[in-house]
């Protein structure tokens, strides 16, 4: 599970710095070019988003497990802890929550407008 886990979050990290849409170079540094500072700043964004993806669906596959072994979906996401469907809710950066749907079961992240 942590490989396929990993695999994925690598395979976003990948496509996210792969992106050609920002059309043509200007003279001088490029946007992408590691010494300006925008590559750091597209590589950290790109690998939170690629952690949240990730931890978006481990949650996911763990009350979709719960569904199909209890009927029902679980009254909160503590739950999931307490019945060992996963062994602690994944950390998330500051001021995000989680945000669960006890009528349809899906899980998401909610970050605070900036």
């Amino acid at each position: 599970m942590k490989a396929i886990c990993l695999g994925v979050a690598l395979a976003l990290l990948w496509l996210t710095g792969c992106n050609d849409s920002a059309g043509p170079q200007k003279k001088g540094k490029a946007s992408g070019d590691p010494s300006t500072g925008d590559y750091l700043n597209n590589l950290a964004t790109a690998q939170q988003r690629a952690l949240k993806t990730v931890d978006t669906a481990t949650v996911n596959k763990a009350v979709e497990r719960f569904y199909i072994q209890e009927g029902r979906f679980p009254k909160d996401l503590l739950e999931l802890v307490e019945l060992r469907y996963l062994s602690r809710l994944p950390e998330l950066p500051a001021d995000a929550h989680w945000d669960y749907n006890t009528n349809s079961g899906v899980v998401s992240i909610i970050q605070p407008q900036k």
